[in-house]
């Protein structure tokens, strides 16, 4: 079958039928799988199919493994895979037995969607067999707790942790309704992902962080990763993260210095979000003032900040975080009920002065904010200041009743 591109799998209840979609010269009849079988490509060891660029799986109830891996070899050029409601797939591509050097080489694009049973996308085994992928789609798979197999978490050997490199194409990844999930990645992966660009995800009830230390040597794995001059996620633009109501911080300590291209940040609805960028009370002192004594620029390129709905965040920026993100242009703040304050200035000896700018604790004067223009504020009941004498182009402020007016700069009409 050496023309064959697509095959879309539809409806099928026991595997009672196939609809090909081939080009010119592939018979659309061909009866390609055995009936009754729980496994897509397990049966046909021995056939090839070099030129077959998609697959498309829906509504097959009795589908438990989609590929086994004796099957993936006939699949050169395998391109997309679209899964969708399939009530009982456990397992995307089954580990029996152990998997060749590269399974897909030119798969791009991995969209799951509806599949009820479904508890992880990827194990170890196969993370480096994948060096093409660059979308990953998942939506509502309730019973998913993790992105990659639990086995993959741990970091077995610190001297090879730098050298391990997962995902080396991967430039999206949208997670929604995914409610058992906990976290996207550990750092064993996130080091990996050079060229991310879009982070998406939305409503992941259980979802706890985006990027954690595995359980198992966390404190070495986390001091490796703070005194590391590597950058993580370099390319990485857009985060969108929506109604993720257990997750409490964005940004953990170790990536805080990262990001260089992140231009986009919105947040809407995460209810337990308590700060944007963590800062572990022990260790605050010291990493502020790394990061004011550093002369490089973190969030360079960050122009937007968008966050709504996030009622235990108490302010948006630490002082050192505020110093470092020049290049922001407009920053819109919506019903945050605890919101108290836009700048954190950690230390007591620190003061606010000028339009703008703010004197550290070595009384050295630092200018917030160069490039913003455009401020808005609505529902923030608890908000006394945002910092004074800051004049932006633009101002919309609605239903901020604690906020003195004479700490606002209105433009003249």
């Amino acid at each position: 079958m050496p023309k064959l591109i697509t095959i879309e799998a539809l409806r099928w209840k026991g595997w009672e039928q196939i609809y090909g979609v081939p080009v010119p010269g592939c018979n659309p009849n061909d009866d390609f799988f055995p009936r009754k079988q729980d496994t897509f490509l397990a049966p046909y060891q021995n056939i090839c199919f070099p030129n077959l660029q998609t697959i498309c799986i829906s509504y097959c109830h009795k589908l438990k493994t989609v590929f086994s891996v004796t099957s993936v070899s006939s699949l050169p050029n395998l391109e997309s895979l679209f899964v969708d409601e399939c009530d009982n797939l456990e397992v995307i591509i089954s580990l029996r037995p152990p998997p060749p050097q590269v399974i897909f080489p030119k798969l791009e694009r991995i969209w799951i969607k509806r599949c009820r049973k479904l508890k992880s996308i990827f194990f170890t085994a196969i993370l480096a067999t994948l060096p093409r992928l660059k979308w990953l789609t998942v939506e509502d798979c309730n019973e998913l707790e993790d992105i990659i197999s639990s086995e993959a978490k741990a970091v077995r050997n610190l001297s090879n942790f730098f050298q391990q490199v997962y995902f080396p194409t991967l430039q999206e990844i949208e997670i929604s309704r995914c409610n058992k999930l906990k976290t996207i990645f550990s750092f064993t992966i996130v080091r990996s992902l050079t060229q991310l660009e879009c982070l998406i995800v939305y409503l992941c009830n259980e979802l706890e962080e985006l990027f954690s230390f595995d359980s198992k040597d966390a404190e070495k794995v986390e001091q490796i990763l703070t005194h590391s001059q590597q950058v993580y996620l370099p390319r990485l633009y857009k985060m969108h993260i929506t109604r993720c109501n257990k997750l409490k911080t964005i940004f953990p300590l170790t990536i805080i210095r990262s990001l260089p291209d992140l231009e986009e940040l919105c947040i809407e609805h995460c209810n337990a979000l308590e700060e944007l960028f963590c800062f572990d009370s022990k260790k605050a002192e010291q990493v502020e003032q790394i990061l004011i004594s550093s002369q490089q620029a973190y969030f360079p390129r960050l122009v937007l900040i968008d966050i709504r709905g996030c009622n235990k965040l108490k302010f948006i920026f630490s002082f050192s975080v505020a110093y470092h993100c020049s290049s922001l242009e407009k920053l819109c703040i919506e019903c945050c009920s605890k919101l108290e304050r836009i700048v954190k200035f950690e230390h007591t000896a620190t003061s606010e002065e000028g339009v703008g700018a703010a004197i550290d604790d070595n009384y050295c004067y630092h200018l917030l904010f160069p490039n913003l223009y455009q401020v808005e504020l609505q529902k923030l009941p608890s908000l006394t200041q945002t910092f004074p004498g800051f004049e932006p182009e633009f101002w919309y402020i609605k239903d901020c009743p604690l906020i003195v007016p004479a700490t606002i700069q209105v433009p003249q009409l």
